[in-house]
């Protein structure tokens, strides 16, 4: 009996698009949100990546924000978000 693997990648159908970060990040008093969704695991894996940005970004402020559940982002939470941080990193999935 033989077994087939598959490969399921595939080529980039379009080309990488640089960008700059619209922030300095090196900015004194960076306030650097994380938002964790409700799965399981989403919180300590937040609190682990503070760990690792306070590395690269030992001057800056970490606000933890955490979704109610699994759906979008309330429009509130948006606000909030945007109003006490300079940046924000959000973990979907599970």
């Amino acid at each position: 009996m033989s077994i087939t693997y598959l490969d399921p990648s595939s080529e980039a159908t379009f080309a990488d698009e640089p960008y700059a970060l619209a922030t300095d990040t090196r900015a004194a008093g960076l306030r650097v949100g994380l938002l964790a969704n409700s799965f399981p695991g989403a919180v300590p894996f937040m609190a682990q990546l503070e760990t690792a940005l306070r590395e690269k970004l030992p001057g800056a402020t970490f606000i933890h924000f955490q979704k109610p559940g699994v759906t979008r982002v309330r429009d509130e939470l948006a606000d909030e978000i945007g109003e006490q941080c300079d940046v924000s990193v959000a973990a979907w999935g599970h």
